[in-house]
Formats: C-alpha cells, structure tokens, sequence
C-alpha cells in the first residue's frame, strides 16, 4: 500500500462502518543543501529547518534579495497528517521557486525519499513504505501546526536580525494541504489573516468525526480525531480551490459534497483525469496539481492576472483542458 494512501484507506474503512544561501540563516539554521528536484520557477530554492520553528521545514529562495517583491507565506499540512516536512519536496520546491515563502508541518527526514526522488540512473524512486513513513513519523500533526507556521514568519517579518526582515507580504497568507493535511487547511482557512486555501485530494466527514486508533512516540495507543467538520465549511471565508484526482480519489465523494455545501465564496473544483488520491504531486514538478495550484497561488496572492486566465471565465485554461473536469460557483 502506498504510505499517502494510508489515510484514504482508514477513510473507507471509517466511512462504511538546499545550496549555500547568500542571504544567511538565522544563527543555527539547517540547510538541505541540493536541492533534489529542479523547479520551473526564476528562483532557485533551498529546503531547512530554523531552531526556532523546529517542528516545520522552511522552503524559499536561496537569494532573498533577487526576489522581485514581497514573498506572500504558504503553510501546508501533509497527507496522513504526517510529520515529515519533506514528504511533498516536489510540490512545495516549485511553489517557492515563483517567490513564496512555503512552511510544511514536520521536520526534514533524510532517510526519507519522497515519490519522485530522482535515482542516479535518471529514474524517479516510488513511493516509500508504509512502515518507513510510520517509524519516521509516529506523531500526527495538528491544525495549530498550520497557525504556528505563520505565526512564525509573521515574527520573522519584524525582526531586524532575520534574514527575512521586511521582506515577507504579510498579508499575502495561503494555507494547503493533502488529504488529511487538506483537512487541516479548511479548518485554518476560517483565519481571518488566510486569503487562499489550496485543497489537494480532501473534503470534509459527514456524520460522526472519525477516530483513528494509533500509537504515539511513546508507545501508547491512543485516538487521532481527524480535523474539519461540516461545521468548517461555513467558516469559509475566502477563495478555496480543490485539485482532486476523480471518481478513483477515495475524497472525491467528500469534495463533491463540499462543493454542494460551500456557499458564499469563489470555489473551484477541478479533477485531473482519475489519477486517485495522491494526484501528481509526486511526478516531476509536481505535476499538473501542482501547476494549477501554483498558478491560483500567483493569483491570488501576487495579483498575476495572466495567471489568473487558468480559472476565470468560460475558457478558462483548466476549462479548455481534456485531463481536467472543472466546475466553479460565485467565480465568472
């Protein structure tokens, strides 16, 4: 079994019963020194870690300074609500190589190689174990997870002695997510400071809120209650999109009812020809999710109306696309 299946499964179940930077890091700061994967956007990326977030990694533009404007803030959950903030390095580098500053939940596990690590021989490497995922992270994350990411560049923004000093858009803020990470996004998005949500493979429970049984680091068993609720969507602030995998993504039915539910904002829903629950996000570039997700991002928080021709209007982009079905309500 896939490891970012694990939660779909539960959900079925449930339901039927970096470079060296020349702008430098905060004394102590950890840099992943490739970067693995090459990205599409101007800017190259680093991936790390900061003592003072310790339980996120930290992707941004190697060079702050050639940034062209303010770097609007994505936060992001993972799918399985796992603690492994490199797990989705091919979707979260190319959001920051277009100038974003993106914070994942979880720390950076080296010995963890996430779907689409290119192999020397050129190759991409599949998906890791179910049990590599588990040993690596037996602590789920929470939404506060989500709010501490941005509560931590938001500080960051105001400290002269940060390498990030005035440079962040601070009221640019996105949040996303995958699967139960998506979950995570919806129940942050009702923040007032979140301009943008960036659904992935995820909707909402109908009905009793699901208990999962798991073992914490300690070894004790205990129930992770997954996030959002019906109660989520009516919080709903803010434009939301949902990049979905079709009939085959164990959420669509979830999403599908979110749609019906979701009143009073922008929404786009779009499916990518039943790729199922993890979508592209692991494939080169992370794929075309990764690319709508990454021109709504550009929209939304950088103004890009060019980008923005990808949603709006009948011959929207994605509209015209045979690889995606696409439906949007309060949106032209």
């Amino acid at each position: 079994m896939k490891w970012y299946a694990m939660i779909a499964v539960t959900m079925t179940v449930l339901l039927g019963q970096t470079s060296a930077q020349q702008n430098p890091p905060q004394s102590g700061a950890i840099v992943v020194r490739e970067p693995v994967f090459q990205t599409n956007g101007p800017y190259k990326v680093q991936e790390m870690m900061e003592p003072s977030l310790a339980r996120h990694t930290v992707y941004r533009p190697v060079d702050l300074e050639a940034v062209k404007g303010k770097l609007p803030i994505m936060a992001f959950g993972n799918g399985g609500c796992f603690m492994i903030g490199n797990a989705f390095e091919t979707y979260l580098t190319e959001i920051a190589s277009y100038g974003f500053l993106v914070i994942a939940t979880g720390p950076i596990q080296p010995s963890f190689p996430p779907e689409g690590r290119p192999n020397a021989n050129g190759t991409a490497q599949g998906p890791p174990s179910d049990a590599l995922v588990n040993a690596l992270s037996p602590e789920r994350s929470k939404t506060g997870y989500l709010f501490e990411a941005i509560d931590w560049a938001l500080a960051r923004n105001k400290d002269p002695e940060s390498p990030y000093y005035g440079r962040i858009a601070a009221d640019m803020i996105a949040v996303s997510g995958q699967s139960c990470g998506g979950l995570e996004a919806l129940e942050a998005a009702a923040d007032p400071r979140v301009k943008t949500a960036v659904i992935f493979n995820s909707g909402v429970f109908r009905g009793m809120q699901p208990e999962i049984p798991m073992k914490g680091p300690d070894g004790e068993s205990f129930n992770y209650i997954m996030p959002g609720t019906e109660e989520t969507l009516k919080k709903l602030h803010t434009p939301v999109i949902y990049l979905m995998g079709g009939e085959k993504d164990i959420a669509y039915q979830n999403s599908e009812s979110d749609y019906e539910q979701i009143e009073g904002i922008p929404l786009f829903n779009a499916n990518l020809d039943n790729v199922g629950h993890n979508g592209s996000l692991g494939k080169p570039f992370g794929g075309k999710m990764a690319q709508a997700a990454r021109l709504w991002l550009q929209w939304q928080l950088k103004g890009d109306q060019e980008a923005g021709k990808a949603f709006v209007g009948p011959d929207c982009t994605l509209c015209r696309d045979p690889e995606w079905v696409v439906k949007k309500k309060n949106m032209k």
